[in-house]
């Protein structure tokens, strides 16, 4: 096929820091890319552009007219600020040749340099687009200056652009007088889609209300459906929308996203429901997709969706419980009460779904979703902006978290999610914490715990930190004993509750992938639960399975680093050596950054098993050569498994004797990782096990 010559805007966007963020917590790197493309892919297609490819943090898109872009480029920027990605922005336009999926040419090289050139939260162009974009009204370029840029030939005048919506907007009302459609027409979405939104929030506040009329709500009302259902099994599946925001400060979103997650933790305590995590129902923040959609798409038969507005210190939320199968709505209730109500709000509404969906509670469960965490209203806000910030998954959101949550105990130090908050933070931070003179891991766990306990003195039923105190016991103290009494601890306080990972490291496998399949069934758009399912088949002795769901994960294209190391260990347990480094080989082209031990402790067994020494021996240098110890990253536990599998069972101990000095996190898969099978003869086996302390050991 002859290449395609033709004349394109390129626009190059990266995130700033990924390197470093990767190299220090691959677990919140995979959260911030799979969140960039989440914003980025919708947006090219809406402004006609073309999703080239995608190099570790960096996208490649090309569009047929440079406003086209610098528009795109502009939400995307607007997006990315409000999720706390720090991005940076190139646009050239030129020609260029697109051949055999890729796309080459002075426009890609121009644009890529544009894209270094810029700072963070910023858009650089070049003067060639300047020219297309200078008479634009809601496009606002500034010249930066001549540039030299790496491998082009002549200086480039450089200019640095804003978006500005709201001029076209207004431009748009003095039209409006004559052509009313044109003013819809004309007003750009933001990064959240503004416009859609608005529409959907408009409507679903007009529909609330008259369903309020309709049904002369109360607290106790019911549809006379609902009415008439006794004795029927009611399907209890249920996913918990995200709120929108209808105050007139958009800077109250962490106050709708508040109410819309404690809710959830209510629903969470309810056994006879099944809840759809918080993970999967945040896909669908600002959607245009139908009830029913999504309710398909997330295998329930019932949608909880509402708005929050917020004036000082006077609330309103309006919420409505769907049917989304028969399309029925079951119930629905306005709130408008001063801010202090807004616990008895969540208790009521959590009340009123499990009543219409016929699901018990007990009186423990009860007493526990009327409780009230704190009576510092100001301490209680401040709490969630801190919880907003965290879940941008920044080094700045998680500072100003850490202030924010410092304040809030301050504000009140029997506030028990604020400890337990805390310590998610503290051992969250700890990687740029030690990047910047502070504590290490295995510290910042020491802080961690003691505020998981702190927690635990004031409320001992608190959820979050058992769940996190769970984590530390199993990760950092290899204490399984205590891990399991958290875990037993959590099925009670949330019956629906599942531990895959620790279930499988302890060899219940069973257990495990009848907890997979849960976590899946309530989780079903997270791409860990999928990962964790293909290793809950293999390891419950379901191989068949285990290749299927891979087969089925990447016939639905679902592109993942946790999806694509559970295929390659899978693959490798089996023997399967040339699948795995097929999948490993892709997996470094598009994360680039991700060379973890793990996934070259994979290589070079497969390599090694293929006949190819001299390459095994090359990814156990690049091994051995790793000083990081982090999820992903225990490199003297992985250099001990390929030394077992290469049968050197001395060197294989010598490097288990460093992981277990350095405390490498994942010692606690050792005892179940077929790859040490070979050394599992050997007399210092066991006495590697009895140090570590797996039971029964």
């Amino acid at each position: 096929m002859s290449p395609d010559r033709r004349l394109a805007a390129i626009m190059f966007t990266d995130v700033v820091g990924y390197t470093k963020l990767m190299g220090s917590d691959e677990a919140r790197a995979f959260r911030l890319l799979k969140r960039n493309r989440t914003i980025q892919k919708p947006l090219i297609e809406k402004y006609g552009g073309e999703w080239l490819k995608e190099m570790a943090d960096g996208i490649l898109a090309s569009f047929s007219s440079s406003s086209d872009a610098v528009k795109c480029a502009g939400e995307i920027q607007s997006a990315a600020i409000e999720a706390g990605i720090p991005l940076r922005i190139g646009i050239h336009q030129g020609e260029v040749v697109f051949e055999g999926g890729d796309v080459l040419g002075d426009g890609v090289n121009v644009a890529s340099r544009l894209e270094d050139l810029a700072k963070e939260g910023k858009i650089y162009i070049s003067e060639t687009v300047y020219k297309d974009i200078r008479n634009k009204v809601d496009i606002k370029p500034d010249y930066i200056g001549e540039k030299i840029l790496k491998n082009v030939d002549e200086p480039v005048k450089v200019y640095c652009v804003t978006v500005d919506p709201t001029a076209r907007k207004e431009k748009s009302i003095e039209v409006a007088t004559e052509n009313h459609d044109s003013i819809l027409e004309d007003v750009p979405g933001t990064a959240k889609t503004r416009r859609s939104f608005y529409i959907i929030a408009g409507l679903m506040v007009l529909l609330a209300l008259i369903m309020v009329w309709y049904f002369k709500s109360s607290s106790d009302t019911q549809d006379m459906d609902t009415k008439n259902m006794e004795g029927i099994n009611v399907d209890k599946s249920i996913a918990v929308l995200p709120f929108i925001n209808l105050s007139n400060d958009p800077e109250q979103e962490y106050f709708s996203d508040g109410m819309m997650d404690e809710i959830l933790m209510h629903l969470f305590k309810i056994g006879e429901l099944k809840v759809t995590s918080r993970t999967s129902v945040m896909q669908y923040k600002g959607t245009t997709k139908t009830v029913n959609e999504i309710a398909k798409n997330l295998g329930v038969t019932h949608i909880l969706e509402g708005s929050v507005s917020r004036s000082g210190n006077r609330v309103k939320i309006t919420v409505q419980l769907i049917d989304a199968i028969h399309d029925l709505h079951l119930w629905a209730e306005s709130y408008e009460r001063e801010l202090q109500d807004v616990f008895s709000i969540q208790s009521d509404v959590a009340q009123q779904v499990a009543g219409a969906l016929k699901a018990e509670i007990s009186p423990e469960v009860k007493e526990s979703i009327e409780s009230v965490p704190t009576s510092n209203m100001d301490a209680y806000t401040l709490f969630l902006q801190a919880l907003f910030l965290y879940r941008q998954y920044t080094d700045d959101g998680n500072r100003k978290a850490i202030a924010f949550t410092d304040q809030v105990l301050h504000m009140d130090p029997e506030y028990a999610d604020a400890y337990a908050m805390m310590g998610l933070l503290k051992g969250s931070g700890a990687t740029w914490q030690s990047s910047e003179g502070g504590m290490d891991p295995m510290e910042a766990a020491k802080v961690s715990k003691s505020y998981y306990l702190k927690a635990l003195e004031i409320d001992a039923d608190n959820i979050w930190a058992h769940s996190f105190l769970a984590f530390e016991y199993l990760w950092y103290e290899w204490d399984f004993q205590k891990a399991e009494e958290e875990f037993n601890r959590l099925k009670t306080l949330r019956p629906n509750y599942s531990w895959t990972d620790y279930l499988i490291a302890t060899g219940r496998y069973d257990e495990a992938l009848q907890g997979a399949l849960t976590a899946v069934e309530t989780d079903p758009l997270a791409n860990f639960t999928i990962a964790d399912k293909i290793l809950s088949y293999y390891f419950a002795d379901h191989p068949a399975e285990a290749i299927e769901n891979i087969n089925h994960a990447n016939e639905s294209g679902i592109k993942d680093p946790y999806v694509d190391i559970a295929a390659a260990r899978v693959y490798l347990y089996l023997g399967k050596y040339k699948e795995t480094i097929e999948v490993v080989e892709k997996f470094f082209i598009e994360y680039e950054d991700l060379r973890t031990p793990r996934a070259l402790a994979i290589m070079a067994i497969a390599y090694y098993h293929s006949g190819q020494v001299d390459k095994a021996t090359e990814f156990l240098q690049e091994i051995e050569s790793k000083g990081e110890i982090n999820a992903g990253g225990s490199p003297a536990f992985y250099a001990a498994m390929v030394y077992a599998q290469m049968e050197n069972p001395d060197q294989a101990f010598s490097w288990l004797g460093k992981a277990y000095e350095n405390h490498e996190v994942e010692m606690y898969w050792l005892k179940v990782e077929p790859p040490f099978q070979p050394i599992h003869q050997d007399s210092r086996w066991e006495e590697m096990l009895t140090k570590v302390g797996f039971p029964g050991s």
